[in-house]
Formats: C-alpha cells, sequence, structure tokens
C-alpha cells in the first residue's frame, strides 16, 4: 500500500515540475507576475528612460509582427505557447490602456514583418509553421472597412528578415529563404502592385531589425542562423544612389531584437544570444556616429513588437527565455516627467 502511494506521489511531484518548468521556460510565469509585491513598477530615470507595465495582451505569443497606425498599435500572427502558428490580429489602445480583438489573417503566419502606410496595414512574408517554412505571401489591411486582401507575393519566399516604409514604397531585406540566409532587397511599388529588386545587402541575415532615418534604411544585427551567434552590424541603404554603406556598429552584438524611431533618432531593444537574453537598449541620433546606452529592459525579449506612439516606445510579447518561449508583456519606455 505504502509503496503504491510512494510511486502516485512521485508521479505527481514529475508532473507538477514539468508544468511548472513549461510555465516559467515557455510561458514566462515567474514568482514575481503572480506575487507582485515588492517589484518595482517603474524603472529607470527621465534622462534614459522609464520602463513602466501596462496592460497585458490577450494573447501570449512570440515571433508577432507589430506596427503603429496613429494612436492605435496591430499586433499580428506569432506563436503560441503550444507551438501553433497563429492568425491573431489584436488592436492595443495606449491612451486607454486597452485591448480589443480585429479580423484575423487571411492565413497564419509568424516571424512575418509588419508596416503601415496611408492608413493600410502591410503584412508580409513569414513562416507557416514550427518548420520555418517560408512564404512570399502579402496581406494588406484596410482598417476602415475591416477587411484583409492579397498583394501580389514578394520575388522570393522569406521570414524572420525586416521590413520599413521607404518613401512611398514597401522595402524587406534580409532573412531566412529556402535557400538560406538571405542579403537580398526587395522594393513593393504600391501604385503598380508589383515588386523590384534592389542592391542586395553586404551581409546576408536574418532576424535583423529595420528602420528608416532621414530618408534610408538601416539594417541592425541579425544573425546567420544561429542563435548563439548575433551580430552587431549596421548597414545603411540609400536608395537615391542604389548603394549600402556601413554605420556605427551596435554597442552589443543583438539579434531577433527590434528597433523603433523616435525625435530622429533610432531606439534598439532586447534580442537574445543563446544561452543568455539582451535586455541593453540603445539609441543612435540622426547624425551622430555614437550610440548611446539607455534604460535596459524590464523585462528581456526577443520575437517581440517594438512601435513609438506620440513619444513613448511599447515593447509587446515576445519571447522571455532563449528560444521557444511566449509571453503576454508590454511594457513602456518613457522619457522626461
Amino acid at each position: 500500500m505504502f509503496s503504491r502511494h510512494k510511486h502516485t506521489i512521485i508521479y505527481l511531484l514529475f508532473v507538477c515540475l514539468v508544468i511548472g518548468l513549461y510555465a516559467w521556460y515557455v510561458r514566462g510565469v515567474s514568482f514575481s507576475r503572480i506575487f507582485p509585491y515588492g517589484t518595482p513598477q517603474t524603472v529607470g530615470d527621465a534622462t534614459h528612460g522609464q520602463w513602466s507595465a501596462r496592460a497585458d495582451m490577450p494573447t501570449a505569443r512570440t515571433a508577432v509582427g507589430a506596427v503603429a497606425l496613429g494612436d492605435t498599435v496591430y499586433v499580428v500572427g506569432g506563436l503560441d505557447g503550444l507551438g501553433r502558428t497563429l492568425a491573431t490580429v489584436e488592436l492595443y489602445r495606449p491612451e486607454t490602456d486597452h485591448w480589443e480583438s480585429a479580423p484575423s489573417l487571411p492565413k497564419a503566419v509568424h516571424g512575418a514583418s509588419v508596416v503601415a502606410l496611408d492608413g493600410y496595414v502591410y503584412v508580409l512574408g513569414g513562416f507557416d509553421g514550427l518548420s520555418l517554412h517560408p512564404t512570399n505571401d502579402g496581406f494588406v489591411f484596410d482598417t476602415v472597412t475591416g477587411t484583409w486582401q492579397n498583394i501580389a507575393p514578394m520575388p522570393e519566399a522569406r521570414g524572420a528578415m525586416a521590413a520599413a516604409v521607404l518613401g512611398d514604397t514597401l522595402v524587406v531585406v534580409g532573412g531566412l529563404s529556402a535557400d538560406g540566409v538571405s542579403r537580398a532587397l526587395f522594393v513593393y511599388l504600391l501604385a503598380e502592385n508589383r515588386w523590384e529588386t534592389r542592391a542586395a545587402m553586404p551581409t546576408a541575415r536574418d532576424h535583423l531589425a529595420a528602420a528608416v532615418l532621414d530618408g534610408k534604411l538601416f539594417a541592425i544585427g541579425g544573425r546567420k542562423g544561429q542563435e548563439s551567434r548575433p551580430l552587431d552590424i549596421v548597414e545603411v541603404y540609400d536608395p537615391e544612389t542604389d548603394r549600402w554603406q556601413n554605420a556605427s556598429a551596435l554597442p552589443r552584438a543583438i539579434g531577433d531584437g527590434a528597433v523603433a524611431v523616435r525625435e530622429s533618432a533610432l531606439i534598439v531593444a532586447g534580442g537574445e544570444a543563446s544561452p543568455r537574453m539582451q535586455d541593453g537598449v540603445y539609441r543612435l541620433a540622426l547624425g551622430s556616429d555614437q550610440w548611446e546606452t539607455l534604460t535596459s529592459m524590464r523585462t528581456p525579449r526577443h520575437g517581440f513588437g517594438f512601435v513609438t506612439v506620440r513619444d513613448a516606445l511599447y515593447a509587446i510579447g515576445g519571447g522571455t527565455h532563449p528560444g521557444f518561449s511566449v509571453s503576454a508583456l508590454v511594457e513602456t519606455l518613457g522619457f522626461g516627467e
């Protein structure tokens, strides 16, 4: 009798251990989240930025795409805690700290690039499963009618690339294709619904970040297929000359991090360098060749959305541990009083 009970107790303890490890590593659950007493609500200072917590996203996920359109943030696709690829789209309104659902993507995708232009949200590329099978699909969301439509597919299927709005065009660069890590730069001409190929990026990489500053495309960090070997490279594309040049390297190599633009400056945050997470936040002002260190992330993450709404930056979702993990966290970085 005692032996049978002993085996039952051991089995139950093992189950609890497995559930606990899953909750901690994959879902990012911690004692500070369950028992927040004594946990600082604000981290940092007015000069280097203050991080504070906002309302959690309804769906915990990683490998998301996110973009701000006006005062609304769109968070698109990703992977949930069971490794399922999502078609989920959720809207966040920072002014009220409120979330709501939006019409789902026509197709579930993770690792896609999301940008906004002229009142429309564009979702480009990504992967359609844990096998990292890339897609060349493109979708556009009409925020007035609440409907999705297809756009011309990219010339090459890719995920974990970076995208940005450059003038009146959309640009995508780098990523993982069926042939491996890519250098390719594609430009989408909205009026003609077609893609063109431009000068390839000097350094092939995936899980990079990109943003436009002063009419030029900055391709930042990334990696070459290995989580443990992120890059500190920053390369700049000039659409006027169709040429690339090097810019000041990051203070620290960052893979699967994110970038946003605030007040004519690039702000880069997060990432992973397995087996470690990256919590660094760095700013490069227009005209400067020196990166400035800002307040580290309140919760280090990779695969998260990073957007600017008015004067604040928002870090949304993403994994809190290297590799596969998810979260619903929303934290904002603000400056000034």
